[in-house]
């Protein structure tokens, strides 16, 4: 989601059983979609700060 306005800026299908047990917020599996949307958090923050100035 990008900042001001927010917006949806990608869509990530989480392709795991549901409902998940608290063993699978410890395994690669959660680590892998985590790093994936840390990832495009921050190329949003990049292209806004690219804008803003």
């Amino acid at each position: 989601m990008a900042a001001r306005p927010g917006r949806v800026t990608e869509d990530i299908a989480i392709d795991s059983p549901y409902p998940r047990d608290e063993n699978y917020r410890t395994s690669q599996t959660f680590n892998r979609y985590c790093r994936m949307v840390s990832h495009h958090l921050s190329e949003s923050a990049k292209d806004l700060a690219a804008v803003a100035v």
